[in-house]
Formats: structure tokens, sequence, C-alpha cells
């Protein structure tokens, strides 16, 4: 027959239990997309709605993206400023030969400035232009959300 444990070996396990719970709970991985848009704009609260997260504070928004590319998935945000392109990051892509074909500056930067409505229009990166044209089309459909659906 085995004896139950002292009443204070109880409380130690209970304690210890507890705050091995507060622990894994303070450690939680934090929301990514949260933390990058708080970032770029400061405070922001989620804007509700399918697909993927947007995030505003007040003028400024991050809208985040997703479209299948030709050579794997290509993820980024599209930042706005009152009524203009503050900037559009790719976050993850692995297209053209060295995977980076679509972070290229010159590229990235026709996208600022301009209206933030669709149809967003830049010229695709030579050699890239199916790659290209994929982002641009997922920078409007983002943008068409904002504009039609989002709620806010």
């Amino acid at each position: 027959m085995s004896e139950a444990p002292p009443a204070r070996a109880r409380v130690a396990t209970a304690v210890l239990l507890a705050a091995a719970a507060a622990v894994a709970f303070a450690l939680r991985p934090a929301d990514p997309d949260r933390a990058l848009a708080e970032r770029l704009i400061g405070p922001a609260a989620r804007v509700p709605g399918g697909g993927p997260p947007a995030f505003h504070n007040g003028r400024k928004a991050v809208l985040f993206f997703e479209r299948p590319g030709v050579q794997g998935l290509i993820r980024g945000a599209v930042v706005l400023e009152g009524d203009a392109v503050a900037d559009v990051l790719v976050l993850t892509s692995t297209e053209g030969h060295d995977g980076r074909v679509l972070q290229s500056p010159g590229f990235l930067a026709s996208f600022r400035g301009r209206p933030a409505r669709p149809p967003v229009v830049v010229d695709s990166v030579t050699g890239a232009s199916v790659s290209s044209r994929l982002l641009i089309d997922a920078v409007n459909d983002r943008l068409r959300w904002w504009s039609t659906e989002a709620p806010r």
C-alpha cells in the first residue's frame, strides 16, 4: 500500500504547477502580425473580417496579404497613411532565382505615394513579370477590400 503524499508536498506541487502555467502563458508566442503592424504604425486595433489580418491606427493601416506565387507563397503587407500607400513589404517570397526578386527596392518603392485605392498600377520587375503581377494583384485585392468591405 502506498501512502498519500503529505499535505505540504501536495501544496508544493500545486504551487509549482501554477507557476509553470503562468510562465507558459507569459511566454506564449506574441501575434507576429500585430507586432509588425505596431512597429510600423504604433498601437493598432485589429480590423475584423475574413482573409489575412489588418490593423489600423487612425489614418494609418497595415493590410497583410498572401498569394500563391510561381515558386511558393508570397506574403507581405501594404502600409497606408491617409489616402496613400506608404510602403509595400514582402515578408515571405521564394520568387526568382535567388528568392528575392520581389524585394527589389525600385519595385517596392514604385508603390509609395500611390492612392490607397485600386487599381494601383506599377511596372513589373524585368524577368519576373508573372511574380510581379501576382504581388501587384495581391496589393490591389487588399486595397479593394479596405476601400469597400473593411469594417472600421
